[in-house]
């Protein structure tokens, strides 16, 4: 509803005052969302349409799971 999101609105604005600009950052989702786009964009070619997701989920989880288990990982970047 329109009218609940300017009362939240005039909520943030009265707190802002109290807030350190760097609480309110979203940057790192914005990260991660050109991350996933570039992941949906790399599975989507060649699956069907049903697929993707779970398909790009996959791919995530098998990504993460290398970064946990190779240790010498941060070295090879430096």
């Amino acid at each position: 509803n329109y009218t609940i999101k300017t009362h939240m609105l005039l909520h943030l604005a009265e707190c802002a005052r109290y807030c350190n600009p760097s609480f309110g950052s979203c940057y790192d989702g914005e990260i991660m969302m050109a991350v996933v786009r570039r992941l949906i964009q790399g599975t989507a070619r060649g699956s069907k349409p049903l697929t993707v997701a779970n398909a790009a989920l996959e791919r995530y989880v098998h990504a993460k799971s290398f970064e946990v288990t190779n240790p010498y990982e941060r070295f090879i970047h430096t």
